[in-house]
């Protein structure tokens, strides 16, 4: 909850700091930076969390300084690759072709370094939530583009910098949360390090070395997609609207979607906690104690959510002017379109992560890959009649096709529920 909070005010300060055409043009870089981790990662991150897991619930403390080496290399490559690729065209290709933008090519190196931060602290952030050190995972890692603790930093050093007399332009911004991003890594590797070393002391097992050490690489091509889709059926909106409407369109709906971000605040809680859960509870065989878990942890993610959308609703416009000023008001629409479709995201809870967990990877990958193209393709000509409005009704319409389909697979595959359902009161007092 503190980590969404601070997300929203490092964009509300934002929007007081920024001209809207500025704003627009960060949540572009935003984009490309987000996009080019999601690549770089190359689908290591969540695939971490699953094989550390795995080895720690079946005691193979032995393998586990193999494996995080094993994640760290790969991902460092993944960053080389994309940075690139950025620099030899691709991103000069992305502002000055599909965003009409190419004075911001000078801000190219930066964007590339932000990418590369993002990238850095989402896998650690997951390396850290497989050996369930959930604290470590929440401050270095989340949806946006740099972890809680990073943002918390760089709000405290544009504080810094405004009492002296610094003038905060698109530059500056970047570079401080590029900045900020790089300390905060130096420490997490330590710590990462930490980790590693106590489970060295922890008696090891030699059974199944082979199996798990070589099982990182196979892993990678569905993480990866499937993470792809995620990143398009959540993300890639704005970058629809930023190809067509242009910066001021995109200041707007990039503000609006970052507000839409508390909606799903609860769900990511959740996901923030269950994924080695899922995976060492699918590893012992006891999937009857896993769905409970999880229909009681998202049912309680949809009342919040629930609650969240019915303010959105009745007091959007207001919040949109509290927050952001009158400019940002007409993302009303855009505001309540998105909160529905997060809201069923919420409703059906961590379907998504029980077949990456599961061994479902390639099936979670063709449900993930069959929806994201035809979104694409259809926002893209509904941007060009209905604006941003269009681009919000598709995107929503598609997530929620996606989650039913999740639904359906994890009950049909592994018989495990993990939508929102009704359940008693004393269920309720025992959820811990």
């Amino acid at each position: 909850m503190a980590g969404a909070g601070l997300y929203l005010l490092l964009n509300v300060i934002l929007v007081r700091l920024l001209e809207p055409e500025d704003v627009g043009f960060f949540f572009i870089c935003l984009s490309v930076a987000t996009g080019a981790a999601l690549f770089a990662q190359m689908g290591v991150s969540q695939a971490a969390t699953k094989l550390i897991s795995e080895a720690l619930s079946l005691g193979r403390y032995d393998i586990l300084s193999r494996l995080v080496t094993k994640i760290l290399v790969t991902c460092s490559i993944g960053i080389l690759l994309v940075a690139l690729m950025l620099f030899f065209g691709v991103g000069d290709l992305l502002f000055s072709v599909l965003f009409r933008s190419p004075h911001l090519s000078a801000l190219l190196p930066w964007v590339t370094f932000w990418m590369a931060t993002t990238a850095l602290l989402i896998v650690l952030s997951e390396a850290f939530r497989g050996f369930h050190d959930i604290r470590s995972a929440v401050l270095l890692g989340g949806s946006q583009s740099s972890g809680v603790l990073s943002v918390g930093i760089t709000i405290l050093v544009w504080i810094v910098l405004g009492l002296f007399g610094v003038t905060m332009d698109l530059g500056t911004v970047i570079k401080s949360l590029v900045g900020v991003s790089a300390v905060v890594i130096f420490f997490a590797l330590f710590r990462l390090a930490r980790q590693v070393n106590i489970a060295k002391c922890m008696q090891s097992n030699a059974d199944g070395q082979a199996t798990i050490s070589n099982h990182l690489l196979p892993l990678l091509p569905s993480f990866f997609l499937v993470s792809a889709t995620v990143y398009v059926l959540q993300q890639s909106d704005l970058w629809v609207v930023a190809a067509i409407g242009g910066p001021e369109q995109t200041a707007i709906y990039g503000s609006v979607s970052r507000l839409v971000f508390a909606i799903g605040l609860p769900l990511m809680i959740v996901n923030g906690v269950v994924p080695p859960i899922i995976a060492e509870l699918l590893a012992q065989g006891n999937g009857r104690s896993l769905e409970r878990i999880l229909r009681r942890v998202t049912t309680l993610a949809t009342i919040v959510a629930a609650v969240g959308v019915t303010i959105v609703i009745l007091a959007g416009e207001r919040i949109l002017l509290l927050l952001f000023g009158s400019y940002y008001v007409d993302g009303y629409p855009i505001l309540v379109i998105l909160s529905l479709g997060k809201l069923v995201n919420v409703m059906a809870g961590s379907s998504g992560l029980v077949l990456l967990m599961g061994g479902q990877h390639r099936l979670a990958m063709l449900i993930g890959v069959s929806i994201a193209i035809p979104t694409l393709i259809i926002a893209s000509f509904t941007a060009t009649r209905y604006g941003s409005i269009g681009v919000a009704v598709v995107f929503a319409v598609s997530l929620v096709i996606q989650n039913a389909l999740m639904v359906f697979a994890a009950k049909r595959t592994l018989d495990v529920r993990t939508y929102a359902g009704w359940f008693s009161l004393r269920e309720l007092r025992r959820l811990q």
